[in-house]
């Protein structure tokens, strides 16, 4: 994809920086690879994934405390 593609596609996107143990970063870098897909793409689905099983949660009446630890399981 040229440069200017990719830099209008992520005009909407915001650039955020965490802290991941050596463990789960290596365990997700590995999972990237194996499902073919950029780290990147890995972390932002899993995030998606995240917040919609918290909306399903929320829907279905699951009470949760302010971590999610209920939706964490």
């Amino acid at each position: 994809m040229p440069k200017t593609k990719r830099k209008e596609a992520r005009q909407d996107m915001f650039t955020t920086t965490i802290s991941l143990c050596p463990e789960i970063h290596q365990k997700l870098k590995h999972l990237a690879v194996d499902l073919g897909v950029s780290f990147r793409d890995l972390i932002r689905a899993a995030i998606e994934g995240y917040l919609a099983n918290c909306k399903e949660k929320e829907r279905s009446g699951v009470e949760t405390n302010r971590d999610h630890t209920a939706v964490l399981g």
